[in-house]
């Protein structure tokens, strides 16, 4: 049995939708709102179709597996934790001394430096302002449309 998506029509249908909104001939909430709603969906189906890909993939020994243009293989990585209680001790002196660094940029956008127990200037943090569209998912029976 084979299956196929259709990518190559996702690969014209997507820029066409975009020409559509820098046009102005279609609502870029909206369809900023259905790509949100299809990158979930793509993400839930990679996640249940993970583990048989990966089955799927080991079955077939080390040779070269190419699929839909991509070369397949299975790659692991190591993760570790720490129970260690002076990485925690620093972890807190490093969170601690965030918080003073975002209290010494409050204080200077009023022009007043902020310093620490010994006297030193501390440095203030540099914020980093992103600005992207929050989508929440609403219930299916609600049907209030702007």
């Amino acid at each position: 049995m084979k299956t196929k998506l259709p990518v190559n029509d996702m690969s014209e249908v997507i820029p066409s939708v975009i020409h559509e909104v820098q046009n102005g001939d279609a609502s870029a909430m909206e369809v900023y709102a259905n790509l949100v709603t299809l990158e979930r969906m793509i993400a839930e189906a990679k996640k249940e179709v993970l583990n048989y890909a990966i089955d799927e993939r080991e079955l077939l020994g080390k040779e070269d597996v190419i699929r839909a243009g991509y070369r397949i293989s299975v790659v692991s990585t190591q993760r570790f934790t720490y129970d260690d209680p002076e990485i925690e001790r620093h972890k807190a002196l490093i969170k601690s001394r965030e918080v003073l660094c975002k209290k010494a940029y409050q204080l200077d956008q009023n022009g007043q430096p902020m310093y620490d127990e010994d006297g030193v200037v501390i440095t203030p943090a540099t914020p980093k302002v992103t600005t992207t569209i929050k989508c929440e998912r609403l219930p299916e029976d609600y049907h209030v449309v702007i």
